[in-house]
């Protein structure tokens, strides 16, 4: 969760960046409707999916970079920020899959031009990985921040104390957006059995550094570093173009404590994409 000050971004109807035109709006998925803020030109469209609880204006340190080389678009998924609940949401249930679907449609409703450049932040970044393994042909590259991992809660409770691992079920829980424990590890199988990643640009940004928040108690923070990179090197073995980036002196929310990292992992993607594209 994050007590970002939204007031320090571009808001709905304001000019984000180099006069380019930024637009927020509620677009319709069928029973309800998701907010999604766009600014800036160019394709490819970037497009940013929060880490759990968060709201999209969590990218307001990067988003406004990005927007002066190309099209970005960020939203607030269902049950946060300035979106609807889903219809259908049963509390501790909802998973990746759903998230995915729904972003499926929001961008398809809201005329987004694919092949789109995903760019997922913890349970985002695990979401965007499911995206390009359902929709291979509308993704075109991937930058992942710190992104979740299918084993990362059961091997993360195997080295943690009790007391901790109560504390994280809270957090779990505390996202507005239907989920739990269950549900997020239930996540974790879809990732788990997911088609093959296609083979796109793609840049893995882990944190460096490993910090609790204050008053959450003593944490294994050593185990819980080590276990972090293990679990990135991981997923960036399984993609031929995927390279790995350690922030050093970031915790987990790089793209606020290092966005300048997170603005150059995404210039670099755009770049091997847009010079694909270029005859030969």
């Amino acid at each position: 969760m994050s007590n970002f000050d939204s007031e320090s971004i571009p808001q709905p109807g304001m000019d984000a960046t180099n006069n380019k035109a930024a637009q927020g709006r509620r677009v319709s998925i069928g029973d309800f409707s998701l907010y999604l803020y766009c600014a800036g030109e160019g394709t490819p469209s970037v497009v940013f999916d929060s880490g759990l609880g968060d709201a999209w204006t969590i990218w307001s340190a990067v988003l406004p970079q990005v927007a002066n080389f190309t099209q970005t678009c960020a939203y607030d998924r269902a049950g946060v920020g300035e979106s609807d609940p889903a219809t259908d949401l049963v509390p501790d249930t909802r998973t990746s899959l759903q998230m995915v679907e729904e972003l499926h449609r929001l961008l398809h409703n809201a005329q987004i031009t694919d092949p789109f450049v995903l760019v997922g932040h913890s349970l985002g970044g695990g979401n965007v990985q499911l995206y390009a393994s359902l929709y291979p042909d509308e993704v075109a590259g991937l930058v992942l921040v710190d992104p979740a991992h299918e084993d990362q809660i059961v091997r993360g409770e195997a080295i943690l104390p009790r007391e901790n691992i109560s504390l994280m079920d809270q957090f779990y829980a505390m996202g507005q957006e239907g989920t739990s424990k269950q549900s997020l590890l239930e996540s974790g199988e879809q990732f788990r059995s997911r088609r093959a990643l296609p083979n796109v640009p793609t840049i893995v940004l882990a944190a460096g550094k490993t910090v609790m928040p204050e008053g959450w108690g003593t944490w294994p923070l050593e185990d819980m570093a080590a276990l972090n990179k293990e679990l990135q090197q991981d997923l960036v073995s399984r993609t031929p173009q995927a390279q790995l980036i350690i922030a050093e002196n970031s915790g987990h929310y790089i793209h606020m404590e290092q966005p300048e990292l997170v603005v150059e992992a995404i210039r670099q993607v755009v770049s091997q994409v847009r010079s694909a594209k270029q005859p030969e």
